[in-house]
């Protein structure tokens, strides 16, 4: 009953990330775009959380909070973790992207943008991952 019931509400939390999706997703990363900056669009467009900002009571630049949904769907306040300087992070990105089907394309975007810097795609480095993954969920965003 309970696996049943945790089957159906990652199905909702699916389709409302698609609905999340097919707006305006457009993606404009050049160098200038910072890590937190980059954190923060992970977080929102590639993972589904919601409510993406930094918080200015503490002062900290480099801080950014969201909601995510716990394992029974409640939206949880949590701090984003740091996608672009920490290679454990990039686990989560891909599966995500596993769970929307984009695995294939973010595959070939990873290695055209490894392959850039002159790197075998298994040598990207976080930052690399999470550009690659922003560009096939604006890509994917743009077709819908």
């Amino acid at each position: 009953m309970c696996l049943r019931l945790a089957g159906v509400i990652n199905g909702l939390l699916d389709s409302v990330s698609a609905i999340l999706f097919a707006g305006s997703v457009a993606v404009n990363l050049g160098k200038a775009a910072r890590g937190p900056e980059i954190n923060a669009r992970v977080a929102k467009h590639v993972l589904g959380w919601k409510n993406v900002h930094r918080d200015r009571k503490n002062g900290k630049p480099e801080e950014v909070w969201a909601k995510k949904p716990d394992k029974l769907g409640r939206w949880r306040k949590t701090k984003v973790p740091n996608f672009c300087g920490d290679s454990a992070q990039v686990a989560a990105i891909e599966n995500r992207l596993r769970q929307l089907g984009h695995f294939e394309l973010y595959a070939k975007e990873l290695a055209k943008v490894a392959s850039a810097k002159g790197l075998p795609a298994g040598w990207a480095t976080p930052d690399q991952h999470c550009r690659a993954a922003l560009k096939v969920v604006s890509k994917r965003a743009k077709q819908h």
